[in-house]
């Protein structure tokens, strides 16, 4: 085997590993989905997934639950910053 085959060999060997390591993750994300609307849809009656939830929470705040664990999020200074944001953009353009 010759330097050329030799290396192609390797390259196509680390493609495949990428390719069954990318595919591995996308199945076992896919069924922990599937996995989790299902409990949901039985035990809640609530359609959709469960394991991430956004709602708002007020006006500047969002309420996100991720495996369970609650957070508040105050958007209050990034509706500023995006206003603001806003207003460079309009005096540039």
């Amino acid at each position: 085997m010759n330097r050329l085959e030799k290396f192609r060999y390797i390259r196509n060997i680390r493609r495949r590993n990428r390719l069954a390591v990318v595919l591995s993750f996308l199945l076992l994300f896919s069924g922990i989905l599937v996995a989790d609307s299902s409990m949901n849809r039985l035990m809640n009656r609530e359609s959709g997934p469960g394991v991430v939830y956004m709602a708002p929470y007020g006006d500047t705040h969002y309420y996100i639950r991720f495996l369970n664990e609650d957070i508040y999020i105050n958007v209050k200074y990034i509706k500023e910053d995006i206003k603001k944001l806003k207003n460079w953009l309009s005096r540039i353009f």
